[in-house]
């Protein structure tokens, strides 16, 4: 699911995977996917894609912006912070 979701992701946005990573969070194990976006001018855009086998389902969660923004939101304790329903 990672790989087609990946491709998705790379095909739409124009984006170049940079890493890939198996991790788990709060709510099941993921892949993360971590891309580089064409930007407009100097500006260098990523993002980060969660692709998460939950029991629910799977779960697709990506932010996505300029490199100094996303670093100051910390998508990495963005995702630590998720936490299932009772």
């Amino acid at each position: 699911m990672a790989g087609f979701i990946g491709s998705g992701f790379a095909d739409s946005f124009g984006a170049t995977e940079t890493e890939r990573e198996r991790v788990r969070t709060p709510v099941g194990e993921a892949v993360r996917l971590k891309y580089s976006l064409p930007g407009g001018g100097d500006t260098r855009v990523q993002a980060s894609v969660w692709v998460i086998g939950a029991p629910s389902g799977t779960l697709l969660v990506s932010m996505m912006g300029p490199v100094g923004v996303l670093t100051d939101m910390d998508p990495e304790a963005l995702i630590a912070a998720t936490a299932p329903l009772p």
